[in-house]
């Protein structure tokens, strides 16, 4: 079986590779409008961060990323607290989804 990987699933792995193997995060899926579809977190921890992304203003940055025309690289999408999110776009199935990998943290070595 020859199996067709799209630019958004080559963008998924792209930005999975980035991401330090010790930091944990979680996929999200959510349709072109904002509508959450799926997540690999479950129970209250889902609700926790959904409201960190929306919170922290990287929900309204994904939809302006969704809206915008001819994208094919995935975007970092940050927060002022070191909170950052990655996201890609798919366009090539039967519906356009944006998929999120996050949260990560970012935090400053000092030293």
């Amino acid at each position: 079986m020859n199996t067709v990987i799209t630019q958004a699933e080559q963008n998924l792995s792209l930005l999975k590779s980035l991401i330090p193997m010790g930091d944990s995060f979680h996929i999200w899926c959510y349709d072109n409008e904002g509508k959450l579809l799926g997540s690999s977190c479950h129970g209250v921890i889902r609700e926790t961060l959904h409201h960190a992304f929306e919170a922290l203003g990287a929900y309204d940055k994904m939809l302006e990323y969704a809206a915008a025309p001819d994208h094919d690289a995935p975007r970092i999408l940050g927060s002022s607290i070191g909170v950052q999110w990655a996201v890609t776009l798919e366009k090539e199935r039967k519906n356009d989804v944006v998929f999120v990998l996050g949260p990560v943290v970012n935090m400053p070595i000092d030293g």
